[in-house]
């Protein structure tokens, strides 16, 4: 049995103390989640919900840190492209509402194993995600082959 990992890094300029104060209370409210749900309060029940976390996940699912003016957006080993997504999505609505971010990742494996590596992008503006994958392109490609 192979490991499976999602690889991605990307950097979000940070341009004022209210948008680096915002990115702190947003984690540190999701970090809330870890006490405990019941004492988590709204705002981090709302966040959750959000992202979709159980009550028994506490974190992201992806690395993040402050470097040179950017927040450093990324997985150490394996992360959650979707949670990272939302949380851009969340800051571009806030600041803005009229820019865009992407990401890309990579899909990889401990072992050789068969259609497990691939990866994909996702273009994230304030309203929308527009998602691609290299299983959805392929699959796309094999059923426009086979018509």
């Amino acid at each position: 049995m192979s490991d499976n990992y999602t690889g991605f890094s990307e950097r979000l300029k940070i341009n004022t103390e209210a948008e680096r104060e915002w990115v702190e209370a947003h984690f540190k409210t999701l970090g809330s989640l870890e006490d405990s749900s019941d004492e988590a309060g709204p705002e981090a029940e709302k966040l959750a919900e959000l992202y979709e976390l159980e009550e028994w996940e506490h974190s992201l699912d992806f690395d993040w840190n402050f470097e040179d003016g950017h927040l450093s957006i990324y997985s150490e080993e394996s992360g959650n492209v979707n949670n990272a997504a939302t949380f851009v999505q969340l800051f571009l609505k806030e600041f803005y509402p009229e820019d865009h971010f992407h990401i890309s990742w990579a899909n990889w494996c401990s072992k050789s194993s068969y259609g497990e590596f691939g990866g994909g992008a996702v273009f994230i503006t304030a309203e929308s995600m527009d998602w691609i994958s290299s299983y959805d392109f392929i699959q796309a490609k094999l059923k426009e082959f086979s018509s």
